[in-house]
């Protein structure tokens, strides 16, 4: 994805190898999303180059043009690669996170309705469950595209015919069913993307929507397949249970997809600053409805 993003998007924002930094920002936004706000391109800015804006603050070398050799762009002669990537999927994941995370529903509303497009729901909003729908839109809108369940219901992606059975890696999509106490299914349930390792929990960190009604990576999830305390409704405990991990039909876990060191995290505080993310109060539990 880094070798993509400098040897292909770079030299298409900036083949005359004038402009300045903002300018070449805005020439990518142009390229890939013409519809970004104004506060959001104002952050992707300094992403790319580094600075601040408000409450965001990114260091000169954790900026995308360090981080990504952008000095040492190339023109490309062969056709594009992903094979030196990882999951794909989740840079687009990611980057929402960046964007959106930490924010209530009701207030990303608009942004979560663009997700139940994917979701074969559209025209709804936040108030219909959307982890389902986030990572459908998240794999239709890499680069490049995964077919999707296109559901907003969590059960559909259990053994749907887009997706095939796996082992956790960095961005593995997994299932849950919400439950009962004693393990009865209730029929809901859950989906998120495998972030990392969260070493003080032995267990692994969710990144999804609708966690809290929100964007975040959570801490919650056992991976274990024992079931686990999930949230209260109408007075009565729901519990959650790992079904399997999933990935897109065909797509072939890469070495550097798997898990390594670098994805392992002492504690949550510490991946979420990674991200400048805030980490979000779960101790009453988490509503993924």
């Amino acid at each position: 994805m880094a070798d993509w993003y400098k040897d292909k998007m770079y030299l298409e924002a900036d083949e005359t190898g004038k402009f300045s930094d903002d300018g070449i920002v805005e020439n990518i936004i142009e390229i890939l999303n013409p519809g970004t706000t104004e506060l959001s391109k104002n952050k992707r800015k300094v992403w790319y180059r580094g600075g601040k804006e408000g409450k965001l603050s990114v260091a000169v070398e954790n900026s995308t043009k360090v981080l990504f050799k952008v000095a040492e762009c190339g023109k490309v002669d062969e056709p594009l690669s992903f094979s030196e990537g990882r999951a794909p999927w989740m840079e687009t994941a990611i980057q929402e996170i960046i964007n959106y995370g930490g924010k209530h529903e009701k207030a990303i509303d608009k942004r979560i309705r663009e997700y139940h497009k994917a979701g074969g729901l559209s025209g709804s909003g936040s108030k219909i469950a959307w982890c389902a729908s986030f990572v459908s839109w998240c794999l239709e809108n890499s680069m490049p595209k995964f077919e999707s369940p296109h559901s907003a219901s969590s059960s559909i992606f259990f053994n749907h015919s887009t997706l095939e059975p796996c082992e956790a890696f960095f961005g593995a999509i997994a299932v849950f069913s919400d439950c009962y106490s004693n393990g009865k299914m209730k029929g809901s349930g859950h989906v998120t993307l495998v972030y990392g390792r969260l070493l003080d929990k032995n267990t692994y960190i969710g990144l999804g929507g609708n966690q809290g009604n929100m964007i975040t990576l959570s801490p919650n999830y056992k991976f274990d397949g024992s079931t686990f305390y999930s949230y209260t409704e109408k007075g009565v405990k729901i519990y959650k249970k790992l079904r399997g991990f999933f990935k897109p039909k065909g797509y072939v876990i890469k070495e550097e997809d798997k898990l390594n060191k670098n994805d392992e995290y002492a504690t949550i505080n510490e991946a979420n600053k990674k991200l400048n993310q805030k980490t979000q109060d779960t101790s009453k539990g988490e509503s993924s409805r």
